[in-house]
């Protein structure tokens, strides 16, 4: 009987869990995310470094006493870094300025403010000649 028994368990057909939890999952692998593409953001922040730099060199040429019309062709000559200080920048258009004084403002040397009375005491040939004409002579 016991050959029997052995034979009927035997010709069964394994059984196959019907839970999910008695069966092993397959390991799926893990999706890699993807890496962004940090080269488009790593140019944009390097354009705006540059802008800012630029910025910060127009306002300080401004404040050197550069002619508006003159500051483009300062910056081009300036020879500063990307990320410079205003140290760096200061001594840059400094620099320029030495080189090629033409760039300053004629407004850039004249005192600010009010003046009162007038700009020469002196009077020129032109109204030594006036003078004359009517007859007017000049006190020293």
């Amino acid at each position: 009987m016991e050959d029997e028994e052995i034979k009927k368990e035997e010709a069964k057909p394994e059984e196959k869990p019907d839970k999910p939890e008695q069966a092993k999952p397959e390991p799926k692998p893990e999706p890699v995310p993807e890496q962004p593409d940090n080269s488009e953001l790593n140019s944009l922040k390097a354009e705006l470094s540059r802008i800012r730099t630029e910025k910060a060199a127009a306002l300080e040429a401004v404040r050197m006493g550069v002619d508006s019309r003159q500051i483009d062709y300062v910056l081009k000559l300036a020879e500063f870094p990307e990320n410079a200080d205003a140290k760096a920048i200061t001594a840059a258009i400094q620099k320029v300025l030495d080189d090629v004084p033409a760039f300053k403002s004629e407004n850039a040397n004249k005192p600010k403010g009010f003046r009162i009375g007038a700009d020469n005491p002196k009077q020129t040939p032109e109204a030594d000649a006036i003078a004359k004409a009517f007859g007017n002579t000049r006190k020293d």
